[in-house]
């Protein structure tokens, strides 16, 4: 990795002075910290955001924020965030970072006003870094689940829909489209409603808003109308999901 220019003249504080507490306390958290100066470079790094990148704290001191975390994601994602931040007191910023040491990692960082004893006059931000890469990885595996759930539903000769915590239906797969002979956009949401026999109708939706509300096991008969026009007995199994 080269090593980005140093912008010289932004070192902050010096040794046993009081109001370096603060920072002293910043360089002994685990969770990577740093402050920017108006110009986007480093007024300071911890040593947690530093070990990141390969470097001493006090190396980065000066260096850019564009040149750290890359042109792309600093001009596309940070540099607007970074001026929210300075217009509105805050911001945040979610997404993929490649670091020197550890790879591709998911962040979710913090980005506020701060103010140092002894730089009032100087537009600082503070921004508080969280690695989220494996409660990302979790919930993109977590989805690629219910796609795949979903996708295998659609294909299973049973006809099957899902409905929300409100009873209301939000997916019917293709079985169930071809017995009732109707198109996903007119049986989403209640559409199904209509296709159960007056007669049974208001027994079986009082059956299953009973069920939804207590999270329990499904079992009713009813008749339903087939795409022929006739009246078919059919068995409805739910359980919650």
């Amino acid at each position: 990795m080269s090593s980005p220019k140093r912008k010289e003249g932004n070192s902050l504080g010096s040794p046993g002075r009081k109001e370096d507490l603060a920072l002293h306390v910043l360089h002994s958290l685990d969770q990577p910290i740093c402050l920017i100066d108006a110009d986007d470079s480093y007024l300071f790094v911890n040593k947690a955001y530093a070990r990141l990148y390969g470097y001493g704290p006090e190396s980065m001191q000066g260096m850019y924020l564009r040149e750290m975390v890359g042109e792309a994601i600093y001009t596309q994602r940070l540099q607007a965030l970074l001026a929210r931040a300075r217009a509105e007191g805050s911001s945040e910023f979610q997404g993929w970072v490649e670091y020197p040491e550890d790879g591709r990692r998911c962040i979710q960082a913090d980005i506020r006003h701060y103010t140092y004893p002894g730089l009032r006059d100087r537009q600082c931000l503070i921004i508080q870094s969280r690695d989220i890469t494996d409660r990302e990885e979790l919930d993109e595996r977590r989805r690629k689940s219910l796609e795949f759930q979903e996708s295998l539903m659609g294909e299973v000769p049973a006809m099957v829909f899902l409905s929300g915590a409100d009873g209301v239906p939000y997916f019917y797969n293709q079985a169930w489209l071809n017995f009732t002979g109707c198109t996903l956009v007119e049986q989403i949401r209640e559409g199904w409603q209509e296709m159960i026999h007056p007669e049974d109708r208001k027994q079986v939706l009082d059956r299953v808003q009973y069920a939804i509300k207590n999270r329990e096991q499904l079992h009713q008969e009813f008749r339903l109308r087939h795409l022929m026009g006739a009246w078919r007995w059919i068995r409805m199994e739910g359980k919650p999901f």
